[in-house]
């Protein structure tokens, strides 16, 4: 086994060639379909990860709304070499090749706007010279049918002028011919031909004798000649020499343009070679979408944590494939596969070979998110018959001499050691006796872990059940087989060997009863408790994972129906608050058509002095105040004490106030309280939660003492408002918002207005300056208030408005 990476008896086995055409035939150029197939997995995990981020970044850019430009291009490689020579290329050529600079320029400038998610993608095209100025030249002379235009110099637009002029009169000249009663007889049918780049008639072959000038060809059938007449051979004559001029001004600039193409040919050799590279990678990228493929993390010592994996090809082939998870941690060395035939070992095998490959090439792999796997610089896989009759050699023989040449290349070469080989081996050392062969593959796999090599090998021999059981970095997996029906599951079972159910699997294919149970007694009774053992453990195996699955799937339930439950209940709370809301401006509604009549009323009590009509009123304003305030008190719902937390809002019940708790009562005796603008000690047991807005807690807390302050009739100080003075109720507003801070501005004014008082003292406070704001904007407009001010230094200041009741 030569020290490449594969060699062509791995590749076979693992059907490289059927990735690398699938993988081509998603390029869109010939040189991008090259590189897919010739694709070479990187010798270091660098270079790898590299590959595979390219790849990443390619597949988030075809899911965009603007894909990354289509890279269909033609191989211009051999008509670069020839303008680097010197030879003049075709108008076509040339067009193809401004072709080629508009779309690196296109990639470029979409790149550009995709930065920062494609760092590594255009670090691909960073540092190439810029061909614009050649592109431009020669879209300058050259259309997009690759056709030379008029307009490419002045000496062409001239030239071919001069020929269409000629040329036309030369039309006009024959058509006067053709129609004249002079040639009627002569010509063979009444049209003109170009013969030989010159303007022929059709002449009857008989009569080409009465027309003077020159036979330049003749028909297939003899009967006409196409004839020059004499009187037209100067003007065919000038246009022969303008359509020389033409040709010779269409090969100066054609030259001129390959000469400038020459002259930068190495870099668009370079422009070839990236269009082509980021081709081959939009095919890794399309590859990925097919197979719903995922990058995987590339790690350096041999871990295979791989969840959901499925066989690439076959997942392509048909899309019901089984996908399962595969370990192999670091310190393990051997991975031993059992289980039926046809179960699905060697798809297994064959999916880690493959696995292995595509990540040194930067594909992503058939698995899930989330998974890893280490990076391997060496593939060996001896898998299938190995038998050549021309070589003679047999089954055996053959597998044997690969298992020398890799233990001859391992001791060769040191980097294949150390997690850097993953060897695949399908029934290792079979077609030979069972006991030495079991013997043999033992000792087999003994040396190769010892070598530090990574294996996986598949198996009916139970010692190597026996031996992976019992031997420190040897791992027992199996596929499933459906019991009692006996079809295999194709389901990967880590960390449990299977049984062969060879006997089992005959009867249900109609097996002679009378042979199958001659073998039973043949078979060793040891082989037969294995047999009977591992299908019990499969079986057992089967039946907890139906368990498992159904506790996932209540769980699933639960959580849905917790989810549930959680949403309803948000739901009703927003539904009470909303409640509260429209109940609270139904109240303000009233309480405004009850000001209004007090208005109305105080109006007429100036005239009429109509006393009972105007306590009447108050009195009906001041109960509707009462409810309000009541009701917006109880808005807070009551909830255990032992639910709160630090920030919380609590009821002190003996102060009849409220404060913010500042430690958690949880198993506390005493927390600390915020009242106002002091801070207190009291027992938990004495606290009563409160469902409030915390950001209007403290505010309410102030409030209420304010309030119950007022209720009683508590009055400040003598106030001079002027030359005046008068008894002033005072409420403290300072934290409320500014909804419930009017609504409890609104209750004083009515109490103070029932009370006979003169004024309030209302403080708000400085703070962002909305409070104070909104209150005097309020009291500006209400029907009770003759004036307001703000607070004297004595009063308060600023921060303090004083309002005097009409």
């Amino acid at each position: 086994m030569p020290t490449e990476f594969l060699n062509e008896q791995t590749s076979r086995s693992l059907e490289l060639d059927s990735l690398r055409d699938l993988l081509t035939s998603l390029a869109h150029s010939s040189m991008g379909a090259e590189k897919c197939l010739r694709i070479k997995p990187e010798k270091d995990i660098t270079s790898a990860r590299l590959r595979q981020q390219e790849t990443t970044e390619m597949l988030s850019l075809l899911d965009l709304p603007s894909p990354f430009p289509t890279l269909r291009f033609q191989d211009l490689q051999p008509v670069i070499k020839q303008a680097q020579k010197g030879a003049i290329l075709e108008a076509r050529e040339l067009g193809e090749i401004s072709r080629v600079i508009a779309l690196l320029n296109s990639v470029r400038k979409y790149l550009g706007a995709q930065e920062p998610q494609v760092t590594t993608l255009l670090t691909i095209i960073d540092g190439m010279d810029n061909l614009s100025s050649v592109g431009m030249s020669i879209d300058r002379c050259i259309n997009e049918e690759g056709e030379i235009l008029d307009s490419a110099s002045i000496a062409l637009h001239k030239a071919i002028k001069e020929a269409k002029s000629l040329k036309q009169h030369m039309r006009k000249r024959l058509e006067a011919m053709i129609v004249s009663e002079k040639y009627c007889d002569i010509l063979q049918e009444p049209y003109f031909e170009i013969r030989e780049s010159r303007y022929v008639l059709p002449v009857k072959v008989e009569r080409q004798h009465s027309l003077p000038g020159i036979v330049h060809d003749a028909s297939a059938s003899g009967a006409t000649v196409f004839m020059e007449p004499r009187e037209l051979i100067e003007l065919n004559n000038q246009i022969k020499v303008a359509d020389l001029q033409v040709t010779r001004e269409i090969n100066r600039i054609l030259l001129e343009l390959s000469a400038l193409v020459g002259l930068h040919a190495k870099v668009f050799q370079g422009y070839l070679e990236v269009l082509s590279y980021l081709d081959s990678i939009v095919a890794k990228a399309r590859l990925s979408k097919l197979m719903k493929g995922h990058p995987v993390e590339i790690t350096s010592h041999g871990c295979i944590h791989i969840y959901q994996a499925r066989h690439p090809l076959l997942f392509l082939a048909k899309q019901d494939v089984v996908p399962n998870d595969l370990f192999l941690e670091e310190n393990d060395r051997v991975l031993v596969i059992s289980g039926p035939n046809t179960g699905g070992k060697t798809v297994i095998l064959k999916l880690l070979g493959l696995f292995a490959f595509m990540l040194q090439t930067g594909l992503h792999l058939s698995c899930a998110e989330g998974s890893r796997m280490g990076f391997f610089t060496h593939i060996f896989a001896d898998i299938g018959d190995a038998q050549d009759l021309r070589k003679d050699l047999s089954s055996f023989s053959a597998h044997m001499v690969n298992l020398v040449k890799l233990f001859e290349t391992v001791r060769s070469d040191p980097q294949m050691t150390h997690q850097q080989c993953l060897v695949l081996l399908d029934e290792v050392v079979s077609s030979t006796d069972p006991s030495e062969g079991a013997a043999l593959a033992e000792a087999l796999l003994m040396q190769m872990a010892s070598l530090g090599l990574k294996v996986v090998v598949t198996t009916h021999y139970n010692a190597l059940k026996v031996l992976a059981l019992s031997t420190p970095g040897f791992v027992n997996a199996s596929l499933e087989i459906s019991m009692p029906s006996l079809v295999p599951t194709y389901r990967f079972i880590q960390g449990l060997p299977g049984g062969s159910s060879a006997l089992d699997i005959a009867a249900g294919l109609g097996l002679d009863k009378q042979v199958l149970e001659h073998a039973r007694t043949l078979l060793n009774q040891e082989d037969r408790k294995m047999e009977d053992l591992l299908a019990e453990l499969q079986e057992l195996h089967a039946q907890l994972n139906q368990e498992l699955a159904k506790a996932r799937e209540d769980r699933l339930i639960a959580e849905q129906a917790a989810s549930e439950a959680s949403s309803l209940a948000e739901k009703l709370r927003n539904s009470e608050r909303e409640a509260m809301k429209t109940f609270k401006k139904r109240f303000r509604e009233e309480l405004v058509s009850a000001r209004q009549e007090i208005q109305e009323t105080l109006e007429q009590l100036h005239k009429n002095r109509t006393v009972d009509k105007a306590q009447k009123s108050l009195k009906r304003l001041s109960s509707l105040s009462k409810q309000v305030v009541n009701e917006q008190e109880s808005s807070g719902r009551e909830v255990p004490i032992e639910t709160l937390n630090m920030g919380d809002c609590v009821e002190i019940a003996s102060l009849e106030t409220t404060g913010i708790l500042l430690d958690s009562p949880s198993g506390q005796k005493r927390v600390r309280i915020r009242v106002g603008d002091s801070e207190i000690s009291v027992a938990t047991n004495l606290l009563q939660g409160k469902e409030k807005n915390k950001h209007s807690q403290e505010g309410a807390s102030s409030s209420r003492r304010t309030k119950k302050k007022s209720l009683e009739s508590e009055s400040s100080p003598q106030t001079q408002s002027g030359s005046e003075f008068f008894t002033a109720m005072t409420i403290d507003v300072r934290g409320q918002t500014a909804e419930d801070a009017l609504d409890h501005i609104t209750a004083m004014l009515d109490q103070a207005a029932l009370k006979q008082f003169k004024g309030i003292r209302i403080i708000h406070g400085h703070g962002t300056g909305k409070l104070k704001q909104v209150t005097r904007e309020y009291v500006a407009q209400s029907p009770y208030i003759l004036t307001y001010r703000s607070g004297s230094v004595s009063e308060g200041g600023d921060g303090v408005t004083m309002v005097e009741l009409g």
